[in-house]
């Protein structure tokens, strides 16, 4: 009887010791560590949300089929891209629309890590500052990048 009332104790112990917190989904944690030489590259919830998010990104494109007669996944895709192709329109005008499937990714990238951060216990890769620097930093570059290549330096 007492070895059972030990274990019941250990079990209450460790589900107050692994108990989560409503913080929780903003800790950045190492799962793989990894140096090279002074360099950390180690292996954290961050990367792992991003090559999952990638990976099913890229099942669900290369399993989707355009039918003539949209199904209703395609049909709200394609809403979806109709209201981007609208802001792009608005904002760059027709010789934006080849940047198009561009800033669909960019959209829906932040769009599906915006409604999964919402699932209570989940983790938000949107509320971290490194997020939101690499893709600003990127999109800028980029945008810059692109405007000298289209008009040159003057």
């Amino acid at each position: 009887m007492l070895k059972y009332l030990k274990l019941l104790v250990n079990i209450r112990y460790t589900m107050v010791y692994y108990s989560f917190t409503a913080l929780e989904q903003f800790d950045v944690s190492m799962i793989v560590p990894m140096y090279l030489y002074i360099f950390d590259i180690s292996i954290t919830n961050l990367v792992a949300f991003f090559f999952l998010f990638s990976f099913l990104i890229w099942v669900c494109v290369s399993n989707f089929i355009i039918y003539l007669v949209p199904n209703s996944v395609q049909i709200f895709f394609e809403l979806i891209l109709k209201f981007v192709g609208g802001v792009v329109d608005q904002q760059v005008g027709v010789r934006g629309y080849k940047y198009l499937p561009f800033f669909f990714l960019i959209f829906s990238f932040i769009l599906v890590f915006n409604f999964v951060s919402l699932m209570p216990f989940s983790f938000a890769p949107t509320s971290h500052i490194v997020m939101t620097l690499v893709l600003a930093l990127g999109l800028c570059s980029g945008i810059f990048f692109i405007g000298i290549l289209n008009h040159g330096i003057k």
